[in-house]
C-alpha cells in the first residue's frame, strides 16, 4: 500500500501529512535552484535505497525514497539531486557538478531575458557534451532545438528543453561516447591536422 512515515520507537505516531505539508510549504519558497544535496538513507531526505518497514515494524527492503526528496524530485524533475554519501564516488560527483553548472548557466540565461538566439547559442556550446552523455538523447534533442522557430511560447519551449537537457546530462558519460566526441572534434580539424 501507501508508504507512511512513522517513528520506529512510536509507530502509532504517523507524521506523513506533517512531512507532506512541510515539503509543500518549503519547496514553494526555493526559487530557481541549480542542484540539491540530500541525506542518504533518511526517511525524509534519502534519494534511493531508504529502508522500508512492514506494518509490524519488521525491517524490510531498501527501495524507498524519502518523502521530502520525492516531493522535490516531483516538483523539479530536471533538478540535479544527489545523496551526500554518493558524492564520494568521483564519477557520480563529476556528473552531479557538471549538471549543476549546466543548469546554473541555463537559469542565468532565463533570468537575464530569454531569447531564441541565447537558447541556440547555449545549445551549441553543449552539443558535444550531450553527445558524450547519451547519443540517442543527443539525436532526439537536435531536431527539437531546430524546431525552435515554430514555437510561439518561448517559456513552454524552455521548460521542455530544460527537462530534455538535464535528462541527457544525467546519463553518465562513457569512454565510448567520449571517444566518439573526440572523433567528431578531429573531423572539424581534419584539413589542419597531418
Amino acid at each position: 500500500g501507501e508508504i507512511r512515515m512513522r517513528f520506529t520507537h512510536a509507530p502509532h505516531d504517523d507524521v506523513t501529512e506533517k512531512m507532506a505539508d512541510f515539503a509543500s510549504a518549503h519547496l514553494s519558497t526555493l526559487g530557481e535552484l541549480s542542484g540539491f544535496i540530500v541525506c542518504a538513507k533518511s526517511p525524509s531526505c534519502g534519494m534511493e535505497r531508504v529502508r522500508l518497514y512492514d506494518e509490524k515494524g519488521n525491517r524490510g527492503r531498501k527501495e524507498g525514497t524519502g518523502l521530502f526528496t520525492a516531493a522535490l524530485m516531483e516538483k523539479y524533475p530536471w533538478l540535479p539531486v544527489e545523496e551526500d554519501g554518493r558524492l564520494h564516488d568521483p564519477v557520480l560527483r563529476e556528473n552531479f557538478v557538471e549538471r549543476v553548472f549546466a543548469l546554473h548557466e541555463l537559469n542565468c540565461l532565463h533570468k537575464n531575458g530569454l531569447t531564441r538566439r541565447a537558447l541556440l547559442d547555449f545549445h551549441s556550446r553543449y552539443k558535444l557534451q550531450l553527445l558524450a552523455h547519451h547519443q540517442a538523447g543527443y539525436r532526439e534533442i537536435g531536431p527539437f532545438v531546430a524546431s525552435l522557430h515554430e514555437w510561439q511560447d518561448l517559456e513552454a519551449f524552455f521548460a521542455i528543453y530544460r527537462e530534455k537537457l538535464m535528462a541527457i546530462l544525467k546519463q553518465p558519460a562513457s569512454r565510448k561516447n567520449h571517444t566518439n566526441v573526440l572523433m567528431h572534434i578531429q573531423g572539424y580539424f581534419r584539413n589542419q591536422l597531418n
